[in-house]
């Protein structure tokens, strides 16, 4: 009877951290979330690099577009938004100072990207800090 309790014991903890470990957690991770009007339209954890098309056509020019990257649950230092073109050059840069609070985004208004497309076939946004020099694209435009 010991063994049996034992085995089965045994076989359900084995269970249990197995399905404990199948989870993604964001926490500690890289990831980002772009929101328009501090409403949530994407979001990405990990290092899949499937970039969404993000449609600004059907959002006020006055709309703010925030972009929060969170590198191992901690914001970046020295961190730059950029636009490249379909020849991947870069079309406009944005530099943000460092923040303290995890809450804080970076901002810029859909009539800022809007203008940038009309003289361009496809535009594509990137994020890169100190703890991502090279970049990283976040969607196309």
């Amino acid at each position: 009877m010991k063994k049996y309790l034992v085995q089965t014991l045994s076989l359900f903890l084995l269970f249990v951290s197995t399905g404990l470990f199948s989870f993604k957690s964001p926490l500690g991770g890289e990831g980002y979330h772009i929101l328009i009007n501090n409403k949530l339209i994407m979001e990405h954890y990990g290092s899949d690099l499937n970039v969404k098309k993000l449609d600004l056509q059907t959002y006020a020019a006055d709309s703010k577009i925030t972009i929060k990257y969170f590198h191992c649950g901690k914001l970046g230092k020295n961190r730059t938004v950029t636009i490249k073109d379909e020849n991947n050059r870069v079309v406009k840069e944005w530099k943000f100072a460092d923040a303290s609070d995890i809450n804080s985004g970076i901002t810029c208004t859909v009539k800022e990207l809007v203008a940038l497309q009309k003289n361009h076939h496809e535009l594509s946004l990137y994020y890169a800090s100190s703890e991502l020099p090279k970049g990283r694209m976040l969607a196309k435009l």
